[in-house]
């Protein structure tokens, strides 16, 4: 069994080769429609997000004094300096896990924390930017929306499929227009995560409920 998670960007680029290799397989699983990506139907495939535990993520009652959280360890993979341009105009904190950028005032970083301490986290924070310029399935926007936080998304097909109406969405660009369009969210204020939502999150993306589904799945292969 393959678990494909990213396709563009794996090291093989060529399509031809991938088809192969997902033809030798017993099954095929992925957040991405690789048969309608790649125009390929050889293959079992299996379609399905990854997942949160939410015996570590979860909502917890405490002030959030930071307007927004971003992962990353590259400026050119992550729209890291969009959201501190954006957090600085409207004079608010934010916090990146992952390097220390030293952009200066209102700006942290912190980096190989704990499960424990990254949900302590999330729960400071009222949104979290998942803003990838690449592809990726992003888990911190299910660990964010467990623990209150409101995710920053691209309005791309990967994102808007999985996530629908949980997250924010801005136009995939980079610069000056992304951080204006980070910046009319954050002004904005806090959009709360509901319980109703938190549920949701929980039926659909918790692990014992993906992983009971995988392995139906392949036993309807053996």
């Amino acid at each position: 069994v393959l678990f494909q998670h990213c396709l563009s960007s794996a090291d093989i680029g060529c399509h031809s080769v991938w088809k192969g290799i997902f033809k030798e397989a017993l099954m095929v699983a992925s957040y991405i429609d690789l048969p309608s990506l790649l125009k390929f139907s050889a293959c079992n495939f299996y379609m399905t997000p990854w997942g949160i535990d939410d015996s570590v993520f979860k909502l917890l009652e405490k002030p959030r004094s930071k307007a927004l959280i971003t992962t990353g360890w590259s400026l050119r993979h992550e729209a890291i300096e969009e959201c501190y341009l954006a957090a600085k105009r409207l004079r608010l904190e934010m916090v990146n896990l992952g390097d220390d950028f030293h952009f200066g005032e209102g700006f942290s970083a912190v980096s190989r924390i704990s499960d424990r301490e990254l949900c302590n986290l999330y729960n400071e924070c009222n949104f979290v930017s998942v803003l990838r310029f690449h592809e990726g399935f992003e888990i911190p926007v299910i660990e964010g929306l467990m623990c209150g936080c409101r995710p920053i998304c691209f309005n791309l097909p990967i994102y808007t499929r999985w996530f629908g109406d949980l997250a924010c969405y801005v136009h995939h660009c980079q610069g000056p227009r992304l951080a204006d369009a980070i910046e009319s969210i954050l002004r904005q204020g806090p959009l709360p995560v509901s319980q109703g939502e938190i549920s949701a999150v929980r039926d659909r993306f918790g692990w014992q409920n993906i992983t009971a589904q995988f392995w139906q799945k392949i036993l309807d292969y053996v």
